[in-house]
């Protein structure tokens, strides 16, 4: 068998999130050899990364029109809160009412930092 075959023979297939199964050929262990120096590095870089990744997911809260014709609202959470016209329109008109629950339970309720 050539070493190319021999390659392929060994591939493995991984679970990549919930997009089902993917062709992963293995990684020679020389090429996952790194130093102490080199994975500190490695390391600040991707600590980068996520705080530039976190610092971009909170500028705001956005509006987005849904394709089946509702309004997304993003930024206050992980997901989009979409509702459509009328039930907004029912929400917004009890927003005093939301405001005085708000009041009448704030011991009770817990503020996301």
């Amino acid at each position: 068998m050539t070493a190319a075959a021999n390659r392929v023979h060994r591939a493995e297939y991984v679970t990549i999130g919930t997009e089902g199964r993917c062709w992963h050929p293995p990684i020679p262990a020389k090429e996952i050899q790194m130093s102490d120096d080199e994975l500190r590095a490695e390391l600040e870089r991707l600590r980068e990364e996520n705080a530039s990744l976190k610092k971009g997911a909170s500028r705001g809260v956005s509006l987005k029109v849904s394709e089946k014709g509702g309004l997304s609202v993003y930024g206050l959470g992980r997901f989009p809160v979409t509702l459509y016209k009328e039930q907004w329109m029912k929400l917004l008109d009890m927003s005093d009412e939301i405001r005085t629950f708000l009041k009448a339970h704030d011991a009770e309720l817990k503020t996301k930092e």
